[in-house]
Formats: C-alpha cells, structure tokens, sequence
C-alpha cells in the first residue's frame, strides 16, 4: 500500500523500475488515496524526465488488502539495474533517527542539515567529464493532515541552497573519461577541475562504504560544501 510521500520521497526512485499494488478498496491507513497521489506523482516526473521513472503503479478493483503480488516479479524481470547513472537525485531523509551514508556514487562525510528540520537533497548531472552538482536543504511545509491518525497526506517542499557540508563523490570510467581532467561544480561554483588520482585506497574505501561489488570505484573527489 501507499505510503506518505514525506517517507518516501519519488525522487529517490530515479533510474530504477519501481511497481507498487494497493487494492482500490483498500482504505486502512489511506493506502488506496496515498497510491493515487503516488501514482500521479511518478507521472508527472516521468513525463518531465522520460524513461527515468519507469513504474507501474495501480489500483486494483474491487480489492481490499489482499490481492495477488504476483503480477508485480515478471514486470520487473524486465529491467536491469544501472549502477552508474548519469543522473542522480537523492534527498537524504531520517528514519528512526537514522540517515543513509551514501547514495550511487555520492558518499555523505558530514550532512549539510543539521537536525530533523531539514533535510538535505542532492542532485547530480554528469555531461561527458563536467559534474553539476546542486545541494540543497529541504524544509516540508504539511499543508494536510488525516484527522484520525495524524498522517502526513499533503505538503510543499521548499529548497535553499546549503550552505555547509561534506561530501565524496566517487567515480570510474563508466561515469567519466578518468584519463581526462574532470570539472565539478556545485551550486554553479566550480569546485574542483583536474585529473583523479587512481588509488587503492579509494577502492577499497568505496567497497567499504557501500558493499556493492560493481560500486568499487578508483577515483574519489572530496568536496566541502559553502
């Protein structure tokens, strides 16, 4: 069933297939309404980044809780995953007080929001061996709340750019030409230009960041964020 927006932000399912199933009837927790909004939620960034946010999301008639998941595996045999997208964006969200260290090739070493009143989204764009990185810290404003479970339903997001931070970007042949000087800007200020060193150590703290055998990367750029 659906899920608040606030928890799972769409963003995030950039350049992965992603299939969510509610039954139609399916009213606890708002799960068939929070789908809905979901569902037209994809659409509209899918329409504004065509094949970046491949999904299949439906509600199924005359359904309550339980309807059959296995329309959901063959769908998603279709695609492969892609660890080195060219496009990445990523708004880092707390759950249980805890935050996620990385993301795709993006490693945080210290967050730009500084509590749980913000949050901090990330968006990276990759053209040939120039990296545009915007960061910025996000606030939600909850514009709807259920009045039984007190249920974030509806919200705007506003964005300023950070202003502090740290971060590691990681990166190997598929992503850039590792051969040639790499230019990265962030926020529209030029960071960093020149050639990565290719080092052991980057590889191994990269296997170690994120434990993913096709994220091993030779490169890394680290960049503090004003």
């Amino acid at each position: 069933g659906g899920e608040p927006l606030k928890n799972a932000p769409v963003e995030n399912c950039r350049n992965i297939a992603f299939s969510l199933l509610t039954g139609a009837n399916d009213r606890g927790f708002y799960r068939n309404k929070l789908t809905q909004r979901t569902k037209d939620e994809f659409d509209k960034l899918e329409k504004a980044n065509p094949g970046n946010f491949i999904h299949r999301i439906e509600l199924i008639p005359g359904m309550g809780h339980g309807i059959d998941y296995k329309l959901t595996t063959p769908w998603l045999k279709q695609y492969t995953r892609n660890p080195y997208p060219k496009h990445v964006s990523w708004e880092n969200f707390e759950m249980d007080s805890l935050y996620r260290d990385g993301f795709y090739n993006i490693y945080v070493n210290e967050r730009s929001n500084k509590d749980f009143n913000s949050r901090t989204y990330y968006e990276m764009n990759i053209k040939n061996n120039d990296i545009d990185l915007k960061v910025s810290e996000v606030e939600y404003e909850i514009t709807e709340k259920d009045p039984n479970w007190d249920i974030d339903m509806a919200f705007v997001r506003h964005y300023k750019p950070a202003k502090s931070g740290k971060i590691t970007l990681y990166l190997n042949n598929q992503l850039v030409d590792l051969s040639q000087k790499v230019n990265v800007r962030v926020n529209g200020k030029r960071v960093y230009s020149g050639k990565p060193k290719l080092t052991l150590r980057n590889m191994a703290n990269s296997c170690a960041a994120y434990f993913d055998p096709w994220r091993i990367y030779p490169a890394a750029i680290e960049i503090e964020i004003k």
